[in-house]
Order: structure tokens, then sequence, then C-alpha cells
């Protein structure tokens, strides 16, 4: 479940709901035998990027594991614990190996883990940086998914790309300037924002360099598969409510559709 597990602070009724529906959720996975759940803090988890972003995160982290704990649920991952940015493994098979970034980190500009208080032992972009080449490094025989919340190449809104509509709004010229704004500045929900700069660039790198991965995000509300090399980028954020997601030639699937991407693995390492 990859971020955005709830939209609301944490002192409010609607955070509650939206605990208890997440609840439910895993509830319902550790029932099937074969199920199994990671969990993993988007933007909006952490207070929407905003001050008490931090507060927020480990309310909700606290809240959950908690309630892993309270059900003896073995089936349950809370990833990127206490904020930290990872990268955190699992072996989710013996050929197919699950790396979880912690991207809002990165782009959080406020309170987070950092170097003074101990919290983590990678803590810096170098240090996270290098950690993930060698996971990458030493499991070249496997598949590899990297996990994140945040995509590093988009072709929706946070990646900088409108439709013909939205340039013409409120007029033509302002809104050509507000979608520029978006491509090449960015708020934090842009994923050309400064602060994610260089998280983007290593990834790109990683990806340049080595040719079993798959990096999968959902800070997009569309559909996105997205050739890189011999890589692939999916962005899967749209399970009740797609938007907008431009055409492009490297892009298998672009769809503003709702909806959910699933990946398949097989044995002779199909995929």
């Amino acid at each position: 479940l990859n971020g955005d597990l709830t939209n609301a602070t944490y002192d409010s009724k609607k955070w509650l709901a939206q605990i208890e529906r997440i609840k439910f959720l895993i509830t319902t996975v550790e029932k099937n035998p074969l199920g199994k759940i990671i969990l993993i803090a988007g933007d909006r988890d952490w207070n929407s990027s905003q001050k008490g972003g931090q507060k927020q995160f480990r309310k909700l982290e606290k809240e959950l594991k908690s309630f892993i704990k309270d059900h003896k649920f073995e089936r349950t991952e809370w990833t990127n614990k206490k904020g930290c940015p990872g990268p955190d493994t699992y072996d989710l098979y013996e050929s197919l190996l699950l790396v979880v970034a912690n991207s809002q980190w990165r782009n959080h500009p406020f309170d987070k883990p950092n170097a003074e208080d101990g919290i983590c032992t990678v803590i810096t972009g170098e240090d996270f940086a290098e950690e993930l080449e060698s996971e990458v490094k030493e499991n070249q025989d496997k598949n590899i998914i990297i996990a994140a919340h945040h995509p590093f190449e988009s072709f929706g809104n946070y990646g900088g790309r409108f439709s013909f509509v939205d340039h013409l709004k409120p007029f033509p010229v302002i809104g050509s300037f507000k979608t520029s704004y978006h491509r090449k500045i960015g708020t934090a929900e842009d994923i050309s924002n400064e602060h994610l700069l260089e998280y983007r660039v290593g990834l790109h790198n990683l990806f340049f360099f080595h040719k079993n991965l798959i990096y999968v995000s959902a800070h997009e509300k569309n559909q996105q598969i997205i050739r890189d090399g011999a890589n692939y980028l999916i962005n899967s954020g749209a399970p009740s409510e797609g938007k907008y997601a431009s055409s492009h030639q490297s892009a298998l699937v672009s769809s503003s559709k709702a909806g959910i991407i699933v990946l398949n693995y097989f044995d002779s390492g199909k995929i």
C-alpha cells in the first residue's frame, strides 16, 4: 500500500475513520493464508509536506504498529520505521527482492530524522544512494522491485504534464505559466521540486547501469508503465479516481482511468 494512507490531520474524526479503513484492509489480507501487505507512507501522511509532518507520521506509525502487534499479525510490514530514509529490503521469493525507499524523507522540507538525533543509521542522500546501489549489485541475479511513494519520472500532473485545456485556465498565458512552473520548479507535490532532485538523478543513474529493475510508485493519480532502457517504471495511484496522464513514446501505458496495475512474476523469470 504505497503512500497517502491518510489525508487528514491526526486530531480529526476524518483521520480516525481513515485509520479504521486501513485496519480493516490489514485484517482482510491477514485472513488470506497467502496474503501479505507492506505499508509505505506518502506525503499526505507527513501532513502534506507541511510543518508537523514528522509528528503526524509518528502518530500514524504508532497507531498501526500497535494494531499489528496487538493482533499478532505476521504478514503485515510497516516500512521505513521512525521516518528513516531506508532502503528496507524484503525477500518476496528466492528470485524476487523488494527494496522500499522513503522518498518523502527526501521531499519533506521541515521536521524529519537527521544526523543529530541519531534515529537512523542511513541519514544522508549519499548514504542512501550507496546502500541502494549495494543492494542492487548484490542481487543482480534477481528481479528487483524498488518501491517508493514518488515517481522519479512521470507523464502526469506532478511530472509537469497537463492537458491542452489546462494551458488555457484561467487564461491562456497564465495557464501556460502555471503548467510551466509545475514542470520546471514545482510545489512540494511536484517531482520537479528541488528536494527530490538528487533522489531522481540518483535513480536515473542506477537504472541506466542495471537491467533487472522495476520501480513502482503511487503519487500520481493515474496508471503509467514507462520503459526505461531494459527496466520499467510503474505508477498506479488511482484505485478509485484517475487524473490526467499524457502520451509519450516510452509509455507503454498512460491512462487517466481508475484501476490497479498487477505484476505477475513466474518461476521462469518472466514478468
